[in-house]
């Protein structure tokens, strides 16, 4: 279980793709021959669910600690503001297209952060 702020919609699509993630370990663990097997199976799961979400989860601490101090919340907007397709990136990963590595980039992070220095463009498009 978890919690997700509402802030960035999330809810039905990490229940679904949560669930469709577990099945498999479930099914592992409901036969397996002895409870470490067992305990294996699901640890397994813990660990594909870490790989699945984790990204997505340091995205939204990190949009969390904004919301919560004024301002970084107005540095974040003046830059996004300067910058549509930064912002498009993160509306992409708020809502499930666009991997959340995209906006955990180094690039993607001192553009935000340093809004005047030049640089390469962000990309719209989700890389590989």
């Amino acid at each position: 279980a978890d919690f997700f702020d509402p802030f960035t919609g999330e809810g039905i699509y990490a229940a679904l793709r949560g669930g469709e993630l577990l099945a498999p370990f479930v099914l592992a663990a409901l036969g397996a021959a002895t409870q470490r097997e067992s305990h294996a199976a699901l640890a397994a799961y813990d660990r594909a669910r870490r790989r699945t979400f984790g990204g997505k989860w340091v995205v939204e601490h990190l949009v969390g600690l904004a919301v919560g101090s004024p301002l970084l919340m107005d540095h974040a907007t003046s830059a996004l503001a300067a910058q549509p397709a930064m912002a498009d990136l993160l509306v992409g990963v708020a809502g499930d297209f666009i991997p959340p590595r995209n906006v955990l980039s180094l690039s993607f992070l001192s553009r935000l952060i340093f809004p005047a220095l030049p640089g390469p463009a962000v990309p719209l498009k989700p890389e590989g």
